[in-house]
């Protein structure tokens, strides 16, 4: 078996512990870099943390396949120039920065299956008394016994990403295996590699709101940014849309949004951030009907992150590094 060579910046204990497990104790060949003198060795993976990686910094590795980067950003990696080389490049992903991204699919689905109200009224046996109770078979059951209306799915409806930074990609990669078509608008394109890989079109922002059949925000809060979702951009929306909020509550003017939801100009909202948290006990947002609202909960991640970020390594060599040459 040829052993794998794995030059490494940043990496903890627990990181190299699963490493071996995952990939076979004794498989791996690690060579710190800051034990090198500067000089990088020839290695199959290079995992980083604060050191900027180019194409002239990888050109002369020798049998190198992927660059991992223990860091979200895109600070210090050029991935469009590496993976024009040839390289797998990977970004560590961050367990509250997955627990975003998750947190959006699950107001989404919330929303489509109109879950919470379908919940309510089964716990509460809220059925016609029509409805008679009877044992089930294969055949015979009580379909849909609350009579629920205007459940949908996620399955080819257009999702309008804005902000496509790494919350945001996670959001589309997760969006694409529901089916969903994506399209974002962001003022820094991402690279023609990148849209391929992830599926993605990019659009203006008016078009975004134009075409969504959900819009989620996922940019920063700056000048610029603030109530960017105000009342002509609700207008620009379709009334089937729901509108999704998981990254800063002054992005949305609420007062407009409240308006937009109470005349069915949108068709709701799910909200993990409010513009003051936690919201006055008056505000409409908290009771209505079509609004699902959690209290900025998304990131919570009880687990060991460093456990986490040790199987995405893991994941990322047995996806990325030929596996024949590895195991032969």
């Amino acid at each position: 078996m040829k052993r794998l060579v794995v030059a490494h910046e940043g990496l903890e204990p627990t990181h190299c512990a699963i490493l071996e497990e995952r990939l076979g104790s004794g498989t791996i060949d690690w060579r710190p870099i800051e034990e090198m003198g500067g000089d990088l060795p020839g290695c199959d993976v290079l995992i980083v943390k604060d050191l900027e990686v180019t194409h002239e910094t990888v050109k002369s590795i020798d049998g190198l396949q992927l660059v991992v980067a223990l860091s979200p950003g895109k600070s210090r990696l050029d991935e469009d120039a590496l993976r024009a080389a040839g390289l797998a490049v990977e970004r560590m992903k961050w367990p509250a920065l997955i627990g975003v991204a998750e947190h959006t699919l699950l107001l989404m689905l919330a929303l489509a299956k109109r879950f919470v109200g379908s919940v309510t009224r089964a716990r509460t046996n809220q059925y016609p008394a029509t409805v008679v109770p009877k044992e089930t078979t294969q055949t015979e059951y009580a379909f849909n016994w609350t009579q629920e209306t205007g459940l949908d799915v996620l399955y080819r409806r257009t999702l309008g990403i804005v902000g496509m930074g790494w919350i945001g990609r996670e959001v589309a990669r997760r969006a694409a295996a529901f089916g969903m078509n994506v399209i974002y608008h962001d003022p820094c394109r991402l690279s023609e590699i990148e849209e391929k890989t992830l599926g993605v079109s990019p659009v203006s922002f008016d078009e975004l709101l134009g075409r969504s059949d959900f819009v989620s925000l996922h940019t920063r809060l700056s000048e610029g940014t603030e109530r960017m979702i105000d009342e002509d951009a609700l207008g620009r929306m379709k009334p089937t849309a729901y509108l999704i909020n998981t990254a800063r509550g002054r992005l949305i003017d609420e007062e407009a949004l409240i308006r937009a939801l109470q005349t069915e100009q949108i068709a709701g909202a799910g909200l993990d951030v409010f513009w003051k948290e936690p919201p006055e006990a008056e505000n409409p947002l908290l009771s209505m009907s079509n609004v699902l609202v959690t209290p900025h909960d998304a990131g919570i991640f009880i687990g060991d992150a460093a456990v986490m970020v040790g199987h995405f390594l893991a994941d990322a060599i047995e996806t990325q590094v030929n596996s024949a040459e590895v195991n032969e």
